[in-house]
């Protein structure tokens, strides 16, 4: 399987496709789009891992809403998918369960952010 190949599995097209339709197809903007995710992601991710060694389940809700609902602009399903279950746990109080969670949710980051970056430079 080829990078590119990946990055197709792990992003959703349509979103890109939308987001192109959005803006025009600017290039400059969507890199740029997309640099800032990549450096707030590891932010809201951050928040996570501190709300939950801080059992803070209104901390951990707001990072992962604006998560899931970032990731899911980039096309990141998984990583949206990973977050939305956080924001819900958060939501829930349901803490502990997500605990296990957190090295999916950095691993799925770690590919989006591999793909995303590909996607920046072309």
């Amino acid at each position: 399987m080829t990078d590119q190949q990946h990055g197709t599995d792990i992003l959703d097209e349509r979103a890109f496709e939308q987001l192109r339709e959005m803006v025009g197809d600017d290039p400059e903007f969507i890199a740029e789009f997309i640099g800032t995710f990549l450096r707030t992601a590891p932010c809201q991710i951050q928040e996570i891992r501190e709300g939950l060694a801080a059992d803070d389940a209104a901390r951990v809700q707001m990072a992962a809403h604006t998560l899931k609902s970032n990731s899911a602009d980039m096309g990141a399903r998984r990583l949206s998918e990973l977050a939305r279950r956080f924001e819900h746990g958060g939501r829930d109080g349901n803490l502990s369960a997500l605990k296990g969670l957190l090295t999916e949710l950095e691993a799925a980051f770690a590919e989006a952010s591999t793909a995303l970056e590909a996607r920046q430079g072309g």
